[in-house]
């Protein structure tokens, strides 16, 4: 190690670590840590409004949830989209599944809050069907004769 020293290029070891700082100050404030963040704000939102509303179910629970959970869906379907389809190799696929995800995202919202304003609500449809499946169906058998 010590024969490599006058080979080291101290200027480009320099300019090296000021472009690794202003890469993570850069992280740390664009908008790569913006969406984290309004990622992570709305999985804490969502993880205590459903019990929210154990305790207090109100119509305002249910528009908030209608706000958050597409909210979400956008955010990890971004995060789905930049891991495995890759905007530099296949740019094309990468548009159409960032505009489909936008679109399912804004077709989840309509829905959630078109139940939330015209039907029983987000929160009281997610209870019905979590009880569809605890009461046992009624049998009838018909009588051969």
């Amino acid at each position: 190690m010590f024969a490599l020293r006058p080979f080291i290029n101290r200027q480009a070891v320099q300019q090296t670590a000021a472009a690794g700082a202003l890469a993570r100050r850069s992280m740390s404030t664009g908008s790569a840590h913006t969406a984290w963040t309004v990622d992570r704000l709305s999985a804490v939102g969502i993880a205590l409004m459903i019990p929210g509303y154990f305790v207090l179910p109100s119509a305002a629970v249910d528009s908030i949830l209608a706000g958050l959970i597409p909210v979400h869906l956008y955010f990890g379907f971004g995060s789905c989209i930049t891991d495995y389809i890759p905007k530099r190799s296949m740019p094309f696929l990468n548009r159409a599944a960032g505009v489909l995800s936008l679109a399912v995202c804004a077709a989840t919202f309509v829905s959630m809050t078109h139940l939330n304003s015209r039907d029983i609500g987000v929160t009281a449809t997610l209870r019905e069907l979590w009880s569809v499946g605890g009461r046992p169906k009624e049998t009838t058998y018909v009588q051969s004769s």
